[in-house]
This record gives structure tokens, sequence and C-alpha cells, in this order.
């Protein structure tokens, strides 16, 4: 959406703190750049876009301050944004397997996002967590967290100088490929990441190199014998990235960039193969408003990642993602995606997975308060080096009705289905959901 038409719509709504109409419900982030993870509807998947690597994770929530949300201080120096999300979803197959076990899911979400701006020099704390219980049986626990700070300095015009520490842990989809599924089992991943950004901005020109250092953890929970010790951690591994980013703004409000990225992975996990590897990816970027109304955002590239068995091949892969936005009227807005990316949730004789995604979703403003949401989507997830492809598919309805500037409920369905090609994971799963968040 253009600046223009979003200004406007954000004028005609009178409702400061939460998306404008046409950008409420489903999508991973919201037009003001929040991530929706409370969204009963919301796809679990997320993107980065400078490694090209998918997690099949439901997304923390990050309230983002505006001015109508948060507590201010030191004339407004200091924004401390709290948040809580409530809600129950029921589910027609628990573990989204063939055993159809239906249940029922409370969940607690807290958020926090603390901000100080002292001009040349800021910092800003996030804390997340997204906590469930099913209400039937205790065989299932999804429980993840966020924390994170950072500090931001200008060092003179026109570099700044960025630098964050995060600890994030996420349970991964009981569908996805590489986890382990069967049982009474719950994969989770937890990452601490350490990231210095050097950025460059001066006219139409802006330019960011980016190192970072991950530490990833793969572990399961679950009950009985799935619970015992020897599944508590499945692996380890530390990743480095190198990213370097340029570009050029134009048109006002158009941007096109170049990104060239490296990494180095190793593995600490001891099962006769050597997933050591190192790769790099070069991509392009472009942000256009192609007219009024209408914008396209995205960014295509190609990954390559060489293994140090020799057993592995080389991968080779197109990869991005990409959004079209289009206000077709003041009450009705489209929105197209599509995203291509690795995962490198590892299943012994599977290092490399390749997530694809595409969908369309129809948005309709009933009145300033309530909007209603149609989605489909499709997701593919294929193992590079073996023969093994889950196909899915999902329909999801959804609304959100704004109580207040500061409170919104939140309603959908969503009917998804999944087959694969060695028959391990077929199911089908009805999901219905009832959610209330509040902002402070």
């Amino acid at each position: 959406m253009g600046r223009r038409t979003a200004e406007t719509h954000r004028r005609s709504r009178g409702r400061r703190g939460w998306a404008v109409r046409g950008c409420l419900l489903g999508g991973v982030l919201a037009c003001d750049g929040t991530a929706r993870a409370q969204s009963l509807t919301a796809p679990s998947q997320t993107v980065d876009p400078e490694t090209a690597k998918a997690a099949l994770a439901r997304p923390l929530d990050v309230p983002k301050p505006t001015p109508a949300t948060g507590l201010r201080f030191y004339d407004g120096a200091l924004v401390v944004a709290p948040q809580l999300s409530l809600s129950g979803i029921s589910s027609s197959n628990l573990f989204q397997n063939a055993t159809g076990i239906a249940d029922l899911k409370a969940v607690v979400a807290p958020a926090v996002t603390v901000a100080l701006d002292q001009g040349d020099v800021g910092a800003s704390l996030v804390a997340s967590g997204r906590f469930g219980r099913y209400l039937l049986t205790d065989a299932l626990r999804q429980d993840g967290y966020l924390f994170g700070p950072s500090l931001r300095a200008r060092l003179a015009e026109p570099w700044t100088l960025t630098t964050s520490f995060q600890v994030k842990r996420q349970a991964y989809a009981l569908s996805a490929l590489g986890t382990l599924g069967a049982g009474n089992v719950q994969t989770f991943v937890t990452t601490q990441t350490s990231r210095t950004a050097l950025s460059y901005e001066s006219g139409p020109y802006f330019a960011e190199f980016v190192g970072q250092v991950q530490a990833w953890g793969q572990g399961v929970e679950g009950t009985g014998e799935a619970a015992a010790p020897a599944f508590a951690n499945r692996y380890q591994r530390t990743e480095f990235n190198q990213i370097g980013k340029v570009g050029l703004r134009f048109f006002d409000d158009a941007t096109a960039y170049l990104l060239v990225a490296g990494n180095r992975i190793a593995y600490q996990l001891a099962d006769g193969y050597d997933r050591d590897s190192r790769g790099a990816m070069v991509a392009l970027g472009l942000d256009l408003p192609v007219l009024d109304g209408l914008r396209t955002t995205g960014q295509v590239g190609y990954l390559t990642q060489r293994f140090a068995d020799p057993r592995f091949n080389t991968v080779g892969r197109l990869v991005g993602q990409a959004t079209t936005t289009w206000q077709m009227s003041q009450d009705w807005a489209w929105r197209g995606y599509w995203s291509r990316a690795a995962s490198e949730l590892v299943s012994p004789g599977i290092p490399a997975i390749t997530v694809t995604s595409y969908g369309t979703a129809v948005t309709y403003q009933v009145d300033p308060a309530l909007s209603l949401e149609v989605r489909l989507e499709r997701l593919i997830q294929a193992a590079i080096q073996l023969p093994i492809t889950y196909r899915g598919w999902a329909v999801v309805l959804g609304g959100q009705y704004l109580v207040s500037e500061r409170t919104a409920l939140e309603f959908g369905y969503k009917f998804q289905r999944q087959k694969t090609t060695d028959g391990s994971q077929n199911f089908r799963e009805h999901n219905l959901g009832l959610g209330v968040t509040m902002k402070f």
C-alpha cells in the first residue's frame, strides 16, 4: 500500500494502535511491521531474507509502540509497551497424524517492548512468551519465549552501529519435515543470536554490513517413553554469517538493493555424517509502488551450500520471497505472497530441506471496528538429499473486532491437509479459535 493511501486510511479509521484496513488478519507481518504472532489463523512459518532460512514455527509477538499505546517517561524518551493475549483453540487432530486425537488448547502470551531514544544513542529490550496447555490431555506442551536487548549509536554522519543479542525458543509445527513427530512428542528449537551491524545512509544511497553468530539447538519434549533423557537434546550447531547489502531509493518511496551473504555451519552431532558446510547467497531486492494502492515487495536470489561429507550433494537453489498488496477500494484489499527458502531442521540423512509456500488473501473492512479475511495457502517441504516431500494446503477464515484502540478480539477457523510421499505424516485438521489482545 502506498504512503498516501495508508495515511488516508489511518485518518479515516480513527483507530490508532492497530493495523490499518486491508492488513489486519492472517499475515506474518501487519502494516505497522509488528509480527502478528497471536493471530489465531496466522501462518506458522517465518523466513529470514538475509539467510534464506525458513522456520516452520509460529512467530513470537513483539509489540511496537504507537501513539495510542505504550507508557511514556522522561518526556517520551523512554517508552514501555506491554501486551497480553489470551486465546483458546480447538483441534480435531492434536498430533497432526493419522491418530485424529482432538483436544482444546489454552494459550497465554505476554509481551513487552522497552525503548530508549536519546537522539544519536538508543537502546531497546524485547521480551515475549507464548505458553500453551492442552486441557483434555497432558500429552503436549507448546511453550516458547524470546528475550533480546539491543544498542544503537550514531558514530558519525552517515554511519550507525547496532549490536544485539537474542535468545529464542520456538515449538515447531508437528507436521514439519525433519521433526520427530511420532508419539506424544513436540520438537523445540532454541537459538542464541549475537549480531553487529554497521549501516550507512546518505541521500538515496544506503548500505549495511552484518556479522552474526547463532548457536542453534534442537530438542524434544513429551510424555511416557518419549520423555526419556536420550531424547532431550537431539543435536546442536553453530552458524557464522557475513552479510552485505547496498541499495538506493528512487521514485520517492521505491527501493532496490543487492544482498551478498556467506555462512559457515558447524554441527555437534555424532551419527556418522559430517554435516559441516559452507554456503553463499546473492540476491536482488525491490520494494516498488506499481500504482496507487498497488505495491510489490520482494527478494530473489540463489543459495548454494557445500557439505564436508562427500555423501551429501552440494545444494543449489533459487530462493526468495515476494508479496503484492492491492487496496482495491476503501473496504476491500487483496494480498498475494510467495516464498522459497531452506530449512536446517535435520533428521539423519536429511541435511537440507526446501520449503516453498504461496497463497492469496482477501480482506473486507465491514465497518471501522470489524474486518474479515479469507486466505488460501500451499506449503511444500522437500528433502534435498532424499526422495521425501510433504505437500499441504490450508483454507483460513478469520476476523478481528476492535473493542477499543487498545483491545481487539480475534476469531478464526482453519482447515489444513497434508500428504507425504512416504505416507508418514498424512493428516487432516480443523482448528477453531477465539482470543483477545490487550495493549497498554
